[in-house]
């Protein structure tokens, strides 16, 4: 009993410094943020090049402070049966004939190939900075995780264990992606439109940016809030 009771009086401890960490990881993030708004500011009414350097120098630990961390689907199992098959939540609705038309039809090949897309989909996603590649990928990774799904449902053989595990990481993460993929555009476009000359470049280059932002809207109606607001800050800061 006592060794139980130190264990749990570790854990506690190990919590207490996580959340201390991740308070003052938040903490300086904003600092930052504010530090990166004030040298934009000061670039603009000033049209010093030093205050675009202070801008970016700064912008750079606030990517890192308040980045989140990127969700990786777990590779599957090889050993088939030696995880037990658990309901998704987001398994989608088929009637039965779809089902037996997918357990005659839907092969192993295809699978493995679908397998291979959603990992190769969902990794890029992750990694690009390209808003069409961010869009098309990431909703190509979310289609091909419900196929998956909807093939386990029906009990298509070739699916292996854990696959329906790993689609709903992706799934789970695709609100997460958006928002991370949104706050690293606007401080990448941002910092870069700052860093041209005349005022006239940096509202081309702002104008660019919202332009293809309006192009993918549709995209992120899932977190409009977040789409919303790098809008109104992209506008505010335009010359």
């Amino acid at each position: 009993m006592g060794f139980v009771k130190v264990k749990k009086e570790q854990e506690r401890e190990g919590e207490k410094v996580k959340k201390l960490g991740r308070f003052l990881k938040a903490f300086f993030g904003v600092v930052c943020v504010i530090y990166v708004a004030v040298f934009i500011w000061l670039a603009v009414d000033t049209h010093k090049a030093e205050m675009v350097l202070g801008a970016v120098l700064f912008a750079v630990p606030t990517y890192f402070l308040l980045r989140k961390k990127k969700v990786k689907p777990e590779p599957q199992s090889p050993t088939a049966g030696a995880v037990r098959r658990e309901a998704s939540q987001y398994t989608p609705d088929a009637p039965e004939e779809t089902l037996r038309d997918m357990r005659m039809y839907y092969t192993k090949e295809q699978i493995e190939n679908d397998v291979r897309i959603l990992s190769e989909s969902f990794k890029l996603a992750q990694q690009t900075a390209n808003i069409d590649t961010f869009t098309s990928r990431l909703a190509l990774a979310q289609r091909t995780a419900l196929t998956l799904l909807q093939a386990e449902k029906a009990g298509c053989k070739g699916i292996l264990p854990g696959t329906s595990k790993t689609c709903d990481q992706v799934l789970s993460s695709v609100k997460d992606l958006k928002i991370a993929f949104l706050e690293n555009s606007y401080i990448k476009e941002t910092t870069e439109a700052m860093l041209l000359k005349t005022p006239s470049g940096q509202r081309k280059r702002m104008e660019a940016f919202l332009a293809k932002l309006e192009a993918h809207k549709t995209d992120f109606l899932d977190v409009a809030d977040t789409y919303d607001k790098v809008v109104r800050d992209t506008k505010v800061l335009m010359p």
